[in-house]
């Protein structure tokens, strides 16, 4: 086993060796289309837009208290028009003579200052909720914009470290042909090889750092779960 191994007094002679290639993909998303999806997306965001919406509705309800209130009033009932009060009784049992009125009740708040206090608090949170929503979504163009620059850096990395290494497996190539005819010592080829050793590290570094920008860019523009294939909704079952 490998713990074995490394375990051992030869462990640092261990060679790891991995079993997979870092994978390459080359994509390079659409700055306007990726804001687009992220403010569609992210779940900050969404929840501000739905905070200044039910903001809008409790500065519509504390605005219509300063006003006067005007209502209308209509009732119905029935009546017995006989003599003594055992036909009365008769005569409204049968449903026979309806009785409807109708009537209108104003009611004009005088000095209501708890209102007038509470449409001024609501208009002040609205106008906060706004400032934060435009600052969430400058934050999250912010961070977009940010990923998707790092992710093309990567991908020119990638270029280059891949050229560098091309360009070192031939010079390895040349310096083992000149070895062979006794053009160039040991310790040359040596540093010809160490020298391509190095080139291939840094070109496996520029695959692997791209690929972590590819899951930075999955998760500021708010889609990872989606490509998870996870659902929340499934979290949490209605009844």
């Amino acid at each position: 086993q490998i713990t074995d191994l490394i375990s051992g007094q030869d462990s640092w002679a261990v060679n790891i060796i991995p079993t997979e290639k870092p994978s390459f993909k080359p994509i390079s998303p659409n700055l306007k289309e990726s804001i687009t999806i992220a403010l569609n997306n992210r779940p900050e965001y969404l929840r501000a837009q739905t905070e200044l919406k039910n903001n809008k509705i409790n500065l519509a309800l504390a605005k219509n208290k300063i006003w006067p209130r005007l209502d209308l009033e209509v009732g119905l009932g029935f009546s017995g028009l006989g003599d003594d009060y055992s036909n009365n009784l008769d005569e409204l049992s049968s449903l026979d003579y309806e009785v409807w009125n109708a009537g209108l009740s104003l009611n004009i708040p005088l000095g209501n200052r708890q209102a007038y206090n509470e449409r001024i608090k609501q208009k002040l949170e609205h106008k906060k909720k706004i400032l934060q929503l435009d600052e969430l979504k400058q934050k999250i163009i912010l961070e977009v914009r940010q990923v998707l620059r790092q992710l093309n850096t990567n991908l020119d990395r990638i270029e280059t470290t891949r050229i560098a290494t091309e360009l070192e497996t031939e010079k390895l190539r040349i310096g083992e042909e000149k070895f062979d005819l006794g053009m160039i010592t040991s310790h040359d080829l040596l540093e010809d090889q160490t020298e391509l050793s190095q080139a291939k590290i840094k070109y496996l570094t520029a695959l692997n750092d791209y690929n972590k920008v590819l899951v930075d860019v999955d998760a500021v523009t708010g889609i990872m779960l989606d490509k998870l294939n996870v659902r929340l909704k499934e979290l949490y079952p209605s009844d």
